[in-house]
């Protein structure tokens, strides 16, 4: 392994082992000069609490007396988005309480005591449409851009104890669920699939290292889940996640790995039409394993960090951003083999069979963007519409889409010498 792939691989696991110790509970905040900005987004149900507490706060450049500028607005929204042109820091006055019903939000003023702490709490009831849903949690400065210091605990209790926002409770028994079908589906392709075909009754070898690769994939994709399911088990009972979010983030990040490299290899047609994968198809590899190790590091920080982190938004976005890079180099060795078997059943004289392989590999090529467009851009859609009580079903309906497009990869490539695709690679070897 090079230098620099050893350099990615400890930074990253030096980094998720660094991970658990970062709570969104409390905050500390530096410096900030930042006049308006989100804290932190909790979902509560009918009958949850918060508590926010302040100490050590410190303004530079001006008298203990200007303390009343400052105040922590609730805005409160019944789904996910944020309309941050319905409310602005002009028309907020720090010193003032404040109340509005379109939007509806509560500003209270910070009056700091003499031992400048500061302490809230507030029992959260449903009275009205809009008095449960997304608490988005905003600090407001009338300071003139004078930087501040202090430290925000926040307790953000869901009815039940739970620590977990409205929309994350349905989640770890989501997530379970799906574990235990995964279990399901590995056992089902190890002892339906696998075992059978290693040697067939022909004597041949029908299993192939893709098949291997395509095992690890699900296997790590089960675990993931069990670990996840596990996290937010902790996360919703205790509020701290006993250390699984660490497994957590190691099987997200190979499986995440895994996958792009099993999708790329199936469309470089590698150990199903040829033995080899080409210096251009490696080079695509190289690219998305460092690439997929830094989106990773990117989702450790948006998960871990609170909202209110000035990179936060920035992480986010990179996130988003090798996603989709990572996305779209994937298709390019599926166009590549289309291209190359659309010009070889015209030139070669083997039109029948290139011209099966094509239709093959234009089937996986409709399935992969089927699937990356459905998890990538209709579920975006699905976050910024849904309530705040049925938000969990985007997960669920990406978990799905998932199964989906793994069951209907593995049977399209089983190992089998009834595979319409194994009986065309055969017949060309014999040829």
């Amino acid at each position: 392994m090079s230098s620099w792939k050893t350099t990615i691989l400890v930074f990253f696991l030096l980094f998720i082992l660094q991970s658990q110790s970062l709570i969104h509970s409390n905050v500390l905040f530096n410096d900030e000069k930042r006049d308006f900005f989100l804290v932190e987004k909790f979902a509560f149900k009918s009958g949850g609490t918060m508590k926010l507490n302040i100490t050590d706060f410190i303004i530079r450049g001006v008298g203990a007396n200007s303390s009343a500028s400052f105040a922590i607005l609730l805005y409160i929204t019944s789904t996910g988005s944020v309309e941050r042109a319905s409310i602005t820091k002009s028309s907020l006055q720090c010193g003032q309480p404040r109340q509005s019903d379109n939007p509806k939000y509560f500003l209270i003023p910070i009056d700091l005591d003499a031992n400048k702490g500061w302490t809230r709490s507030f029992m959260i009831e449903s009275r009205g449409l809009y008095d449960v849903g997304f608490y988005n949690i905003f600090f407001v400065s009338c300071a003139n851009g004078k930087p501040v210091s202090f430290r925000l605990q926040m307790e953000l209790i869901n009815p039940g104890n739970n620590h977990l926002s409205a929309e994350d409770i349905p989640l770890p028994n989501m997530y379970a669920l799906l574990s235990i079908l995964y279990v399901a589906l590995i056992t089902v392709w190890i002892f339906g699939f696998i075992r059978p075909h290693i040697h067939t009754q022909s004597g041949k070898n029908v299993v192939n290292n893709l098949h291997y690769l395509m095992t690890a994939l699900i296997v790590l994709k089960c675990l993931s889940l069990i670990c996840r399911a596990m996290e937010l088990h902790y996360l919703s009972s205790s509020g701290t996640t006993h250390g699984w979010n660490i497994p957590y983030y190691i099987f997200t990040t190979l499986k995440g790995i895994m996958l792009f490299t099993v999708i790329l290899l199936i469309g470089t047609g590698w150990s199903f039409v040829k033995p080899f994968v080409s210096d251009r198809d490696k080079k695509i590899l190289i690219l998305i394993v460092p690439l997929q190790i830094v989106a990773n590091i990117a989702l450790i920080i948006v998960d871990e960090e609170a909202t209110s982190n000035i990179l936060w938004l920035t992480w986010k976005e990179l996130f988003q951003l090798i996603d989709i890079i990572c996305c779209g180099a994937i298709l390019i060795p599926i166009i590549w083999s289309i291209r190359h078997l659309k010009e070889a059943s015209e030139t070669d004289g083997k039109a029948a069979r290139n011209m099966l392989k094509l239709t093959l590999f234009r089937q996986f090529y409709l399935m992969v963007v089927a699937y990356v467009y459905f998890t990538r851009i209709i579920i975006i859609l699905m976050n910024s519409s849904l309530s705040y009580e049925n938000l969990w079903l985007s997960t669920f309906f990406t978990e799905l889409a998932t199964v989906a497009f793994f069951v209907a990869t593995a049977w399209k490539f089983r190992p089998g010498e009834d595979n319409e695709y194994f009986r065309i690679s055969m017949e060309d070897q014999k040829v």
